[in-house]
C-alpha cells in the first residue's frame, strides 16, 4: 500500500524528548522508625542536562528498587550529567511518620 500522493505534504511532528526529574517527594516517604528510611540520590533535570544531587532525599526502603529503576532509566535519557563534590551525606531520621534527612553525626568524619 503506498502512501504517497502527487501534491500531498507529510507532515511529521517530533517532540524533543528529555529526561525527567527523580525526586524523593515522588515516592513513599512513610516510616515508623528510622530503619524504614534510606537515602537516596536525587537526578534533577533540564531537557537532556541533568544533575545527580548525592544522598540528598529519603525515601522507604520498600521503594528502593522502583526509585533506581526510575534513576537508571531517567540517567538514560540525559546527554549531560552532573554530579557535585559530594559532602558527607545526613542520616535518616523517621519525624512525625515521614522519612526525611538529619544531619551528620559531628563525628562522622573524624577517625
Amino acid at each position: 500500500m503506498a502512501l504517497a500522493a502527487a501534491g500531498s505534504t507529510l507532515l511529521v511532528i517530533a517532540s524533543a524528548c528529555g529526561a525527567d526529574s527523580v525526586e524523593a517527594s515522588e515516592y513513599d516517604q512513610t516510616c515508623s522508625t528510622a530503619s524504614d528510611c534510606t537515602l537516596v540520590d536525587e537526578l534533577k533535570a533540564e531537557g537532556t542536562t541533568c544533575t545527580i544531587r548525592c544522598a540528598s532525599g529519603a525515601i522507604n526502603k520498600k521503594e528502593q528498587s522502583k526509585f533506581d529503576k526510575d534513576l537508571a532509566t531517567a540517567r538514560g535519557d540525559c546527554r549531560q550529567t552532573a554530579t557535585p563534590l559530594c559532602d558527607l551525606p545526613g542520616v535518616v531520621a523517621c519525624v512525625r511518620e515521614r522519612c526525611v534527612i538529619g544531619p551528620a553525626p559531628a563525628d562522622a568524619g573524624a577517625d
